[in-house]
């Protein structure tokens, strides 16, 4: 009985490296989809400010250009103020040219709302230049770290895997059959217990079901009566002789 406890061990501690591992394979996709998201987002605020860049710039040159045509206007009033022959038509000619001043001045001012539109448009256009060059050098580093981990873990699974199948040999059948049942729904099968209390719940365990299961000679596997867990005494808790510590530098040792 005491030698299933040492095996069962061993095998969470491995079915927990394997489902850590996997898990970090599983998430790398994700990883690298969320920079490739920024990077997107990135690249269209950069596209958004180009097309704001130009489309002030054609704007301006078309106010430029109505600028001029006020312009002209204006020195031809001018000139055909000096042929006039009568007060009504000087105050015309005054009217066009009134007009046409303050269309020019309108203009002016929408040109200077354009400039400063144009200076936000350059902010925004550097400030995305930059978040597009460091989520690609981002981006290229994850992926390059992604493929690191997934050749690590996946080699490191194959050794799991096999040293699983190795433990799970050695462990009697009743006791596997009860620790793949609550592993199922609990993710582990066992638990330590210290400080008179599941390790896993943090329910307290009643004292002679305590004073039992830290009995060298207990024979009946004792079981968590509030989470289910197979319970086992784990005198070295907190230091390098645990029996999980010792389980956990035993994988690491597997090459």
């Amino acid at each position: 009985m005491q030698q299933d406890i040492e095996e069962l061990v061993e095998l969470q501690v491995c079915d927990g490296e394997i489902a850590r591992l996997s898990a970090e394979i599983a998430g790398l996709p994700a990883k690298v989809a969320a920079i490739e998201a920024a990077l997107a987002a990135a690249r269209a605020a950069l596209a958004s400010a180009e097309k704001g860049l130009k489309a002030e710039e054609a704007a301006r040159r078309s106010q430029e250009s109505d600028v001029k045509d006020h312009q002209l206007k204006i020195k031809k009033y001018r000139t055909h103020m000096d042929t006039v022959q009568n007060d009504a038509q000087l105050k015309a000619l005054e009217h066009e040219i009134d007009f046409a001043e303050k269309a020019i001045a309108a203009l002016e001012d929408a040109e200077l709302e354009s400039m400063e539109r144009t200076e936000g448009f350059d902010a925004a256009k550097r400030a995305s230049s930059e978040e597009v060059e460091n989520q690609s050098g981002l981006l290229a580093r994850e992926k390059e770290r992604g493929a690191a981990v997934k050749s690590s873990n996946e080699t490191r699974l194959v050794l799991l895997r096999k040293e699983r199948e190795r433990v799970r040999l050695l462990v009697g059948e009743k006791a596997l059959a009860d620790y793949d049942r609550v592993s199922k729904a609990k993710k582990t099968g066992l638990a330590a217990a210290w400080d008179q209390k599941c390790s896993a719940c943090q329910m307290m365990v009643r004292p002679q079901r305590w004073n039992d299961l830290r009995s060298a000679d207990v024979e009946t596997p004792m079981m968590c009566e509030t989470c289910g867990r197979r319970l086992y005494y784990d005198v070295g808790h907190g230091t390098d002789a645990s029996k999980e510590a010792l389980a956990l530098k035993a994988l690491e040792s597997l090459a």
